[in-house]
């Protein structure tokens, strides 16, 4: 799998860390897609995504300031993209704002499968 925060991601870190007023919402938002072509810094979309941005699982994100590390965990039930070659994963705030971007080997979506996707970004 590769996976980078991409520069819309270090700009939100950068303001939410140093800039006393915030102008970027923390990214609470997960989405998924096909897309296969390796993520890149530029990137402020997936490639191909599916459906619109979902709400990370309840509890999450996990902030460890001892690690330091976040952890997010990201659920797409057996209901949801069924027929579907996944294979690329985004964080994000909203649509056009990606933070984090990663691209894997393709999970061929049926209704016997739910995926859990968890990204620990280590800082």
């Amino acid at each position: 799998m590769t996976n980078l925060i991409t520069n819309k991601g270090k700009n939100i870190i950068l303001n939410r860390v140093f800039d006393g007023s915030v102008v970027y919402s923390e990214p609470s938002l997960f989405q998924a897609g096909t897309g296969t072509t390796g993520p890149s810094s530029t990137d402020t979309v997936l490639e191909t995504p599916l459906g619109s941005p979902a709400a990370f699982m309840s509890g999450y994100p996990i902030i460890d300031t001892l690690e330091p590390t976040v952890t997010i965990r990201a659920l797409i039930d057996s209901a949801t993209f069924n027929g579907e070659a996944l294979s690329e994963f985004g964080v994000t705030e909203v649509e056009t704002d990606l933070f984090g971007r990663a691209v894997y080997i393709v999970i061929d979506k049926t209704t016997q499968i739910q995926v859990i996707y968890v990204e620990r970004e280590v800082f």
